[in-house]
């Protein structure tokens, strides 16, 4: 299967899953590469992105926004690269997935966060990255 379709099918679930307590979810519009969640309290974007080396280039400082990707090293290295661009974005959240992991299936970063609190980035990412199985083609 597609990397983007895969990503995007378990990106839709999770939504779903998320939502069952809370029932807030209004509707999902789903479109190539990205799902419009509208909430009670707003908009969320998840933008569906397996490959983050163009990162910089679709996120806007819209807020409630979510950009799920492949949990592999070089996305991982390619979020190093960018971050000074994203650490502006107090609302930008990653997600870094593997559906197909054992045990955990994701991790999450809000750039603006992580930056404030973090005493070292790059080590702080990297420890995140080791919580979920690597995705492997």
């Amino acid at each position: 299967m597609e990397a983007s379709k895969n990503l995007q099918e378990w990106t839709l679930l999770w939504i779903k899953n998320k939502d069952i307590i809370a029932r807030q979810i209004m509707r999902i519009e789903e479109k190539k590469d990205e799902l419009l969640v509208t909430k009670t309290a707003g908009l969320q974007r998840y933008i569906i992105m397996p490959v983050l080396s163009q990162l910089k280039e679709f996120v806007t400082k819209e807020k409630n926004t979510v950009v799920v990707t492949r949990n592999t090293k070089s996305n991982v290295v390619s979020l190093l690269k960018q971050w000074n661009n994203l650490i502006e974005q107090p609302q930008l959240c990653i997600l870094f997935v593997n559906p197909d992991a054992r045990t955990d299936q994701k991790w999450a970063v809000y750039p603006f966060t992580h930056h404030r609190i973090a005493d070292s980035v790059e080590k702080g990412l990297w420890a995140l990255f080791e919580t979920v199985e690597e995705w492997k083609e």
